[in-house]
């Protein structure tokens, strides 16, 4: 059986094939450059607002005592004296992830116009840039039909809310993008507030109803021992809702606050360019090696 002689080139064949396609590289680094210039400069420019939130530590005492002796008879009764406080951060991340949260952001704060509508910022006037075709801001009229219905706006609003959360500290970061930086700001106030409040309203609901339940099951007691064990509950029960009454950062509380960003997201044109310039080296790079062992290979 005969086999292929193994092929071998020299630096010397390397440095002439580099010659012989001085043109390709030339070209085809400034060629991918400013094609990678060229898309970024076309893509709309976006801005990104943050801020860090931590677990409202004014929720994390005053009721873990419960989880002891009485943990068992509240478990019984339908009553949570733990697991809700330990998951509730959990449970708001669940819960701005949902449909049902952001339907009521979309709904109460009109941010349709500023999710399908809006494609720049006017810097110079410090106002978004509305597509006429779709929507028109003066006369608060969409040009489209149909009219946008509310779940038009989850998939543009999913695609721009960000969450980092740490397990191990519960530290949240929440980011929104967005071209106009004025609404990635206020948008992400707003998913602050809505979610404390939300949480809020949940916990109090749910908390009213189990005062209902454990006065009722207390006014029928016979026995003096279960009485009493029911009264310490709906006391403790009593706290919770005035703790959550009290409490306007229910959930989370704001470690770093929220600024207007001032310059845009990412990478700019310059960066990409410089990209293009790398990614077109290397293929030049595979291609005068090719070449070589083409030559050399004849």
């Amino acid at each position: 059986m005969s086999q292929k002689p193994l092929i071998i080139f020299s630096s010397e064949q390397l440095t002439a094939s580099a010659k012989a396609l001085k043109w390709w590289w030339l070209t085809l680094p400034l060629f991918l450059g400013l094609v990678f210039a060229s898309v970024r400069a076309y893509l709309p420019t976006e801005y990104e607002a943050s801020t860090v939130l931590a677990p409202s530590e004014e929720r994390t005492g005053g009721l873990a005592e419960l989880a002891g002796g009485l943990s068992g008879f509240a478990g019984l009764a339908g009553i949570d004296v733990g697991g809700l406080r330990l998951n509730n951060t959990q449970l708001a991340i669940k819960v701005i992830e949902s449909r049902t949260f952001k339907s009521l952001l979309i709904e109460k704060y009109n941010l349709l116009p500023n999710l399908l509508a809006v494609e720049g910022w006017d810097k110079s006037a410090q106002r978004p840039i509305y597509d006429l075709e779709i929507y028109d801001p003066e006369s608060n009229t969409w040009h489209i039909e149909p009219k946008p219905e509310t779940w038009y706006g989850y998939g543009p609003l999913n695609d721009i809310i960000i969450l980092d959360n740490d397990r191990t500290t519960r530290i949240l970061n929440l980011s929104v993008k967005h071209v106009d930086p004025l609404f990635a700001t206020q948008l992400v106030e707003i998913i602050v507030e809505e979610i404390n409040r939300y949480m809020r309203a949940r916990d109090k609901e749910k908390i009213t109803r189990q005062v209902d339940y454990l006065t009722s099951v207390a006014n029928e007691a016979q026995h003096t021992e279960v009485r009493e064990s029911l009264l310490y509950l709906l006391q403790e029960q009593f706290k919770r809702q005035m703790l959550v009454e009290a409490n306007k950062d229910y959930v989370y509380e704001i470690i770093d606050p929220v600024v207007v960003p001032h310059k845009p997201a990412g990478f700019g044109a310059l960066v990409w360019f410089i990209i293009g310039t790398i990614i077109g080296t290397f293929l030049m790079l595979a291609t005068n090696i090719l070449h070589s062992y083409r030559v050399a290979n004849e």
